[in-house]
């Protein structure tokens, strides 16, 4: 008997694939091909964008069927689909050029190295391979820009102002740690917090070197305005990272050169210390850094998604 394939629920948008059962071919707007040689063999899905495919349960990617079971797998995988993939797949229906604008700053570059390991891993490699990382797994819902993508140096100011032209949504620098004491390890996340006089907060990326009035730009305090929302990115980088209750890790605040002049939502992480052994390894492993990435990536999506 003829299967008989009811609508799907993901959008009518998404691209659609020939199906073939037992033989016979069927068009439908699932977003998934199946592909059944005959009964009581193994069915194989194939999801347009691979990325996804590991998101559907093994009894789906791989099942046996015995005649019109095709329907209810069909059925199956719309229903599972739809709420597992509707954020991603309303996403990807944007256009280009309406997707929200996230900047990535992978920091240091060129001469610039930034700190160095113990095993010799610099800092600027580390932080590039993971700004990569992030912008693949964003770039299917956002438009990604990362400040540099190769080692190359690039200036502090230009950064944020790469960003303010773009009118992105959010800023992101991302750095490690660095110490004279090798036992200093952890994730730290910064917002921006303004200086006053002479005093300020130690800061991982060249702070304010002098804070008078007299010396102040006139956009040298655009950040300022986004302060609440500032910090609320910085917690939500700050929960995905330390995901269990975690000494090493940090909440902070300082008045970073970096994030001065992004007029949108900004923070600064510092993904673990390079200089700390255990860190080093950690940041030198393709599974750390992968890990890391993810995290990051869930957070920007979970904050942009509660802001807009």
């Amino acid at each position: 008997m003829k299967p008989v394939f009811h609508r799907p629920l993901l959008p009518p948008a998404v691209p659609e694939h020939d199906r073939a059962c037992d033989g016979r071919q069927a068009h439908v707007k699932y977003g998934a091909r199946i592909r059944v040689q005959k009964p009581g063999t193994r069915a194989a899905v194939a999801l347009p964008d691979r990325s996804l495919h590991r998101l559907l349960p093994s009894k789906i990617r791989s099942r046996r069927l015995c005649g019109d079971a095709i329907l209810t797998v069909l059925i199956g995988l719309s229903l599972l689909c739809g709420p597992l993939l509707s954020s991603a797949a309303e996403r990807r229906l944007v256009p280009e050029r309406d997707r929200k604008i996230i900047v990535l700053d992978p920091g240091h570059g060129g001469p610039d190295t930034g700190a160095k390991g113990p095993g010799g891993s610099l800092e600027k490699e580390v932080v590039l391979r993971i700004a990569q990382l992030v912008s693949m797994r964003l770039r299917h819902s956002y438009r990604v820009i990362l400040t540099r993508s190769d080692d190359y140096a690039y200036p502090l100011t230009k950064r944020t102002e790469l960003a303010n032209q773009h009118q992105a949504a959010l800023f992101l620098s991302i750095h490690t740690g660095g110490a004279f004491h090798p036992s200093k390890r952890g994730v730290t996340v910064y917002s921006y917090q303004e200086s006053y006089g002479d005093a300020f907060s130690p800061a991982p990326e060249m702070p304010l070197p002098d804070s008078t009035a007299a010396t102040r730009r006139p956009w040298d305090s655009v950040q300022i305005s986004h302060k609440s929302e500032s910090k609320r990115l910085a917690e939500a980088l700050y929960h995905r990272l330390c995901a269990e209750e975690d000494s090493n890790c940090r909440l902070s605040s300082a008045p970073l050169l970096v994030l001065m002049g992004a007029d949108m939502p900004a923070a600064l992480i510092e993904v673990g210390h390079i200089t700390n052994p255990q860190d080093e390894i950690t940041l030198s492993d393709k599974d750390g850094v992968s890990k890391i990435a993810a995290a990051i990536s869930n957070a920007v999506s979970e904050y942009l998604s509660s802001r807009f």
